[in-house]
């Protein structure tokens, strides 16, 4: 860190390459989130809260005692229970205190956290008590929690798809803080080596989150990080060199995971929530995409399409990295969102999938009956069909624009193939759409890679997500 800049005593600070990377350790310079750069314009994420899902609710190590908000906190079972070592690094990377001689500092060191506490471990979706302590934490008063953090879950697969949770993540949306939103920030998943996707964890794929993938500090996605179209950004989240561990004054070294940069992204949203705290939740998103650049390793590295807006998106990168300089810039200028709205239209058919064959396509017709203030922020396709191995599918979106969305890939060789005989009622967002026209036709294609088992389309619905642009005076 430069001494000349930050004068703060925290002993970790140097190696933390996530909040300034001048290459200290063996890195890309700027690959970061430009922590140093919001600091220095006295913003460290003041008067907000970031809930922090874990399986405990206390903490007395030294960078956190001071900064957890106990009447906010929401424990599933009458036990007190300590953070777990992974709670920790989430709550420090985000709101870790600073200067006081102790590990590394969050990337907002005077925001405070909340703990909600579900027993993660053992979650089980069929079981009711589970899910609706899931439900609660969600919700839990979220007139106060303005930022909340997923963590990594077990069941990966079936764990979004249960009835109650889109609903509880709407219900934040709208009656959170102060009915400006709460923002949800969850981890995109960390098993892509395992063959899986974000695709099908459900609240990872929800247009009511903020998904974030995991980079290393050359700017290059992490290995594990897993993609799908519903990934919004990348933040730092491999090989970080220091966070908060078990323990009355310790340090870990060397994390990484998704869960980990999203946390990093929600101390980033609270500084950018101090400096326009006016902002609902759709603009934060908003801003963060139009903030996000392409690393220069992911320009060789990742699937960058250009959509009908002329946005830059990756499946793997979503929009890119944002960096605070850039994002409080746009702040300062931007003329806020008004009038969110939620449109929709079911097409209902009963259709024999071809086996092996080059698909179907469903073409909802040409849209031309919208408002003329209609750019999609996000698209959400519900999907009803039974197929005995919807491993074996791939289903796919195409915008009037052209622009593609992989909504569920082809995975024979994941356990996906045994958990699930149908995908009835199961939701699929893309972001891959941001800024371009509702107007013309979407294509739905469902495709069944593998010669053996055959399905039945049952129909699906089409919704389309998006806020109304003021022009500025500039402008007209």
């Amino acid at each position: 860190m430069n001494s000349c800049k930050v004068h703060w005593n925290d002993p970790a600070l140097f190696f933390q390459w996530h909040l300034e990377n001048m290459g200290q350790t063996e890195g890309v310079k700027n690959i970061d989130v430009g922590a140093v750069e919001m600091w220095l314009r006295g913003i460290f994420g003041t008067g907000y809260v970031i809930g922090v899902i874990d399986e405990g609710t206390v903490s007395q190590h030294p960078d956190l005692a001071t900064q957890l908000v106990e009447e906010q906190s929401f424990q599933t079972e009458n036990i007190i229970r300590p953070l777990t070592a992974r709670g920790l690094f989430r709550a420090s990377l985000a709101v870790g205190a600073a200067n006081n001689d102790v590990c590394g500092v969050g990337v907002a060191p005077k925001s405070m956290y909340s703990s909600l506490s579900v027993p993660l471990r053992s979650f089980s979706s069929s079981n009711p008590s589970h899910i609706a302590a899931v439900q609660r934490i969600l919700t839990y008063d979220v007139t106060l929690n303005d930022v909340i953090i997923g963590p990594l879950l077990p069941q990966h697969d079936i764990f979004g798809h249960v009835d109650g949770f889109d609903a509880a993540l709407r219900h934040g949306v709208t009656d959170g803080r102060r009915g400006k939103g709460t923002l949800y920030v969850w981890p995109s998943g960390d098993q892509a080596q395992m063959g899986r996707t974000c695709a099908t964890n459900g609240i990872a794929n929800s247009p009511y989150t903020i998904t974030v993938g995991a980079l290393d500090q050359h700017g290059k996605i992490a290995p594990f990080s897993e993609g799908c179209s519903s990934v919004l950004v990348v933040a730092p989240g491999s090989h970080l060199r220091t966070a908060s561990d078990v323990g009355w004054d310790q340090c870990a070294t060397d994390l990484s995971g998704t869960d980990l940069a999203a946390a990093i992204v929600a101390g980033m949203i609270t500084g950018l929530l101090e400096y326009r705290s006016d902002l609902m939740w759709y603009d934060v998103i908003a801003i963060l995409i139009e903030s996000a650049t392409p690393t220069p390793a992911s320009e060789r590295d990742g699937d960058w399409t250009n959509n009908g807006a002329g946005w830059r998106v990756s499946e793997k990168y979503g929009f890119g990295l944002p960096r605070m300089g850039t994002v409080l810039d746009m702040a300062q200028q931007w003329i806020r969102l008004k009038n969110f709205h939620v449109w929709s239209r079911s097409f209902d058919l009963e259709k024999s999938i071809p086996d092996a064959g080059e698909g179907m396509l469903m073409d909802s017709r040409k849209l031309d009956f919208l408002p003329w203030s209609c750019q999609v922020m996000f698209t959400e396709i519900e999907i009803d069909l039974i197929h005995p191995c919807p491993a074996e599918l791939e289903i796919s979106l195409f915008s009037p624009s052209g622009t593609k969305s992989t909504l569920l890939p082809a995975r024979t060789t994941t356990s996906f193939q045994a958990d699930h005989n149908s995908l009835r009622g199961w939701n699929f967002t893309t972001v891959r759409n941001y800024g371009e026209t509702c107007f013309g036709s979407w294509i739905l294609r469902i495709s069944d890679t593998v010669a053996s088992q055959k399905g039945v389309f049952l129909g699906w619905t089409l919704r389309l997500y998006w806020a109304e642009r003021k022009i500025a005076e500039s402008e007209v």
